[in-house]
């Protein structure tokens, strides 16, 4: 195998390396701005909870 060919096959690989790369880099960003949204979801909901408790059950002596 020439020098030229085995130049070529290397670049292809790094190529290759680079899109996977990116594809991983764009699926981790979508998965922490999914987790934020949820996590901001959880947040108020569990405030809409201890509201709702706060307001629905008879205060303890």
């Amino acid at each position: 195998m020439s020098l030229v060919s085995r130049l070529k096959e290397k670049e292809q690989v790094i190529e290759l390396s680079r899109s996977e790369a990116s594809i991983n880099a764009q699926a981790v960003k979508k998965f922490v701005e999914e987790n934020r949204k949820l996590s901001g979801e959880c947040e108020d909901l569990a405030k809409q909870c201890k509201n709702w408790e706060e307001n629905a059950l008879p205060s303890r002596p």
